[in-house]
């Protein structure tokens, strides 16, 4: 990982305070999503101070409580003023498929084609990410956070607030985007794995099979993470190492 920073990076580094202990975890829990299973527990030795392999991570506001919508069938989704009761018919966030050069679907690991938001563009992104610093990248990925294509905000309801409403169908699309995104930003395939490798080594759950190379991630999870990785490269074979 260290070998991945350039020196700007490490002059980004050293001016950031880094993450109290306590938002870092929950970052990790939130960019995960916990579901009930194996449950990856923060080592003793780790001393959880924010630093990830010798760089201080980005102080980040952190307003979302956990409180996400997971079914709009049973909770009310309203967005732009409009109640909806399933997720995937708000505009915006109507399922689009993944596609490579050729057209041809992007199949995930569980062998069906990959379906992301229709209010993504993905190579626009990874290009507007190209002019961002490693850390707030990596920040963006967080559950909630600007980048996490598998959930959007319903508007600021009075008594209620925004809350978050998550999509299961684009799990995989999610994980893809970041490996899609930072692969975009010249960072290895190991480097990304472990940066979410740290944070699930605070606090992440799964009930499927792990990592073997990267233990706090879901084999799954890594296998998105490659997808994407391997899409950017396909689309752009110029960045290729």
């Amino acid at each position: 990982m260290a070998k991945e920073a350039t020196e700007t990076q490490k002059a980004e580094a050293g001016a950031n305070q880094g993450l109290e202990h306590t938002q870092a975890e929950e970052i990790s829990r939130q960019n995960q999503g916990a579901v009930p299973g194996r449950v990856a527990q923060r080592p003793a030795s780790d001393s959880g101070n924010g630093v990830l392999d010798g760089f201080a991570l980005p102080k980040i506001s952190l307003a979302w409580n956990g409180n996400q919508i997971t079914d709009c069938s049973t909770e009310a989704c309203i967005v732009n003023g409009k109640q909806y009761s399933d997720s995937t018919k708000i505009p915006g966030n109507q399922p689009k498929p993944l596609l490579h050069p050729d057209g041809k679907p992007v199949i995930g690991p569980d062998g069906n084609p990959i379906i992301g938001p229709d209010r993504i563009d993905l190579e626009k992104i990874a290009q507007e990410a190209k002019s961002l610093s490693t850390f707030t990248a990596v920040a963006n990925f967080r559950h909630a956070g600007e980048w996490d294509f598998q959930r959007m905000m319903t508007d600021d309801v009075p008594g209620v607030g925004a809350r978050p409403i998550f999509t299961k169908d684009y799990q995989n699309f999610a994980n893809v985007a970041i490996g899609y995104i930072l692969g975009a930003k010249g960072m290895s395939f190991d480097a990304l794995s472990s940066y979410a490798n740290r944070y699930c080594q605070f606090k992440c759950s799964y009930d499927e099979p792990m990592s073997k190379d990267y233990p706090y991630l879901a084999a799954r999870q890594v296998k998105d993470f490659e997808i994407g990785y391997k899409l950017y490269q396909e689309r752009h074979p110029e960045a290729k190492k």
